[in-house]
């Protein structure tokens, strides 16, 4: 009994977590481009649900070579969390970063797209990581704080959520729709 209502109890405090999902909408115009979500879904870290990502292109695909060879493609962060500092979401992003491209980057490219993160991120929060090519536009709810111009770096932010050591294999198959 006693196991059942300690069960109970954890279960209730994590429930807000998981009643936070945002509904992401299906399709997105930037630039007067249509984008289409072609997956989405929560990324969590232990127990916590940190935000819900969505994968937008010009074309759905399943295929991860696909989503590379698009000029076009927007990663959304709709945050669920209570409250993040930079600290942690630079060290966030630094990690996937280095989970596929460790001394590959060039330092002062990833520390600058780090800097444009310098405020706190708290549940509500939108972050969008929009590439036209190789620019990256990054956005705070809607307002651009940033962009560089970089194939690379690029390629890494895709890869922190589908490529070979994605954050999170389970949230990489449904950004692809699988």
């Amino acid at each position: 009994m006693k196991k059942i209502i300690i069960y109970l109890i954890f279960m209730l405090t994590l429930m807000p977590n998981f009643l936070h999902a945002v509904n992401l909408p299906d399709n997105i115009e930037i630039k007067s481009q249509p984008l289409l979500l072609n997956g989405s879904g929560i990324r969590k870290k232990m127990f916590f649900s940190i935000y819900e990502c969505g994968l937008y292109l010009p074309n759905k695909t399943t295929k991860y070579e696909d989503v590379i060879k698009s000029d076009r493609k927007l990663i959304k962060l709709s945050f669920i969390y209570k409250k993040l500092s930079p600290d942690k979401i630079k060290e966030a992003f630094k990690e996937g970063i280095d989970a596929n491209y460790k001394n590959r980057i060039d330092n002062a490219v990833s520390d600058k797209f780090l800097s444009f993160f310098n405020f706190d991120i708290v549940a509500g929060d939108k972050i969008d990581l929009y590439f036209d090519k190789s620019l990256i536009s990054v956005y705070h709810n809607g307002k651009q704080i940033g962009s560089l111009d970089d194939s690379l770096l690029a390629k890494a932010l895709i890869d922190i959520y589908i490529g070979e050591k994605p954050i999170d294999e389970s949230l990489k198959n449904k950004l692809l729709g699988k």
